[in-house]
């Protein structure tokens, strides 16, 4: 046997059980913070971040017509949208400081346009920075 076989067994014994699940939970705990101190104006009700148990951490905004994504991936933090009614046709926003500068000016049309009446044809030609950008 190699010493790395030895090194896993001894790792998944004294430590996996343990501390795994307390690193996820700290690095969620982390993410949920800064989405906290970054996206304070879509937070109107208590407990609005839902942690999504993956792999990496992610959580969920649901703000209105607007289902937000937020997933930390090697020290990058992405936000996606997406409506709350179709939840899979969701689009990038960008890095989360990035996104929350973009949403604060703009949040009320990104609403609107999200709603299911006007999501069909506001879909069609939407791309988030060309969209933010001209508003």
């Amino acid at each position: 046997m190699g010493n790395g076989f030895v090194f896993k067994v001894v790792y998944y014994v004294l430590f996996a059980w343990w501390l795994t699940p307390w690193l996820r939970y700290k690095a969620n705990r982390k993410l949920v913070e800064d989405a906290e101190r970054s996206l304070w104006f879509l937070l109107q009700e208590p407990k609005a971040i839902k942690v999504l148990h993956k792999d990496w951490p992610s959580v969920q905004i649901l703000s209105g017509n607007l289902l937000f994504t937020i997933v930390r991936w090697r020290d990058e933090t992405n936000v996606s949208v997406a409506p709350k009614h179709a939840p899979t046709e969701s689009y990038q926003l960008g890095f989360l400081d990035d996104a929350a500068r973009l949403l604060q000016a703009h949040l009320e049309d990104l609403n609107a346009g999200f709603s299911e009446e006007r999501f069909p044809s506001f879909s069609v030609d939407f791309k988030p920075r060309d969209w933010m950008r001209s508003r």
